[in-house]
This record gives C-alpha cells, sequence and structure tokens, in this order.
C-alpha cells in the first residue's frame, strides 16, 4: 500500500493524524528465568509490551512498511519471546486490530453518552467515530487503510460488524419504540447503515485534507 495517511508518496497532506501512545519496554529484570508463576507474568507482560509495539509500528509505517524484528526490539523482548505468543506478523496484526476496534467503538460510545436525548446520542455515536477514526493514526491506519488488505474484506467487515451491529441494532430499536423512526426489521437497516459508516470512514482516511473531507461528510 502506498497511500496511507501522512505517508503519501507523491504528495504531502495538510496535517497528520495523531499517535497518542509509546509502547514501553520491558525492564531488564522483566526478562530473566524465575518460578513458574513469575515466567507466566512475565509471558503475559511480553505478550502485553508486543501488542504496545506492534500497535505503535503498524500505525506509524504501516503493515508492510514493518518487521517483526522492529516489533520485537521496541518491545524490549526476542524474535523467540515474540513466536511464543503469536504465529506470524498476521496473528499479531490480528489481535492488534480487535484491540483498537474495540477502543474506538467503546470511545465513541462514551463520548456520546453525555448528550441529551435519544436521536442526539445515536448520532452522537457516529459522528464522534468518524472524528475519532480520523483524528488518530493508529485507528486509520490499522483499522481502514491496512484493516482490509491484511485481513480481507468480508473478514474485516465481519469483525466490523460484531463489535458494532449490536450497539446499531439495540439503538434502532429504542428509536422504533420512541416513534422516532419507522418501524422495520432491524438487521438489515443496521447493515445498511454500517455499509455506510465504513464507507464514510474510508472516505475521509484516503482523503487529502481529514478535516476537510470530515466536516463534508458529517
Amino acid at each position: 500500500l502506498t497511500l496511507r495517511p501522512g505517508h503519501c508518496k507523491g504528495k504531502l497532506r495538510d496535517e497528520k493524524p495523531r499517535l497518542d501512545f509509546m509502547p514501553k519496554k520491558l525492564p531488564t529484570t522483566a526478562r530473566r528465568g524465575g518460578s513458574i508463576e513469575a515466567r507466566k507474568q512475565r509471558a503475559a507482560a511480553n505478550r502485553e509490551a508486543l501488542l504496545a509495539a506492534a500497535r505503535f509500528w503498524f500505525a506509524r509505517e504501516g503493515y508492510a512498511g514493518t518487521s517483526l524484528n522492529d516489533i520485537a526490539a521496541e518491545a524490549g523482548v526476542t524474535r523467540g519471546a515474540l513466536y511464543s505468543q503469536f504465529a506470524d506478523k498476521r496473528d499479531l496484526f490480528l489481535e492488534v486490530f480487535q484491540q483498537v476496534l474495540v477502543e474506538l467503538n467503546e470511545a465513541a460510545k462514551n463520548q456520546s453518552a453525555g448528550e441529551e436525548g435519544l436521536w442526539n446520542r445515536v448520532e452522537a455515536g457516529y459522528r464522534h467515530y468518524l472524528t475519532l477514526s480520523s483524528e488518530r493514526i493508529d485507528y486509520q491506519n490499522i483499522l481502514l487503510i491496512d484493516g482490509p488488505a491484511v485481513l480481507g474484506w468480508r473478514a474485516w467487515r465481519e469483525m466490523q460488524a460484531k463489535h458494532i451491529s449490536p450497539d446499531t441494532i439495540r439503538s434502532l430499536h429504542l428509536l422504533m419504540e420512541a416513534s422516532l423512526i419507522v418501524p422495520v426489521d432491524p438487521e438489515p437497516l443496521a447493515n445498511l447503515i454500517l455499509a455506510c459508516l465504513h464507507d464514510a470512514a474510508l472516505s475521509i482516511a484516503y482523503s487529502a485534507s481529514t478535516t476537510q473531507q470530515r466536516e463534508r461528510i458529517i
């Protein structure tokens, strides 16, 4: 992939999404022998460090531009420790993708919770989803740019639907019960809404100016 937020070849974007975190390397003492319990704790710490490092590299350089050596070095672990946790780079990317997807969905819901009125809360949830996905480079690159390419379009949509569809269907039920929308089968309508949301998010991610494109769409 050559077109990437903040890394587009041939032209510069007028802005770059944020990268708000840095992975933490494990202290040397955490990477040595010990009891069974200590080894379990070290394995869990290794996994956490690898996920943070992978997220950092996938966000900054993209899937194709990141090597397992980069990730292991950033996490402060060996390649052997990495392979004891993940089968390959795609397996690691999949876990990071799911982590970031859940985080974005929860963040959008939390930011819309304070809105007054059911309609405003539902609308704000989607607005915050698009805003957050355009402001954060990890959300953009991992979820929107590399996600479909690495995981495949069908798997990408299924994972998006798994985490977003249930909330959308519940919202539609509430809107129908409040007579704010016409009663219909909520599942097909939820799929249509998600398709529009995903297309809008991709349009923002691939645009030269995320702010202008987001304002046009929202």
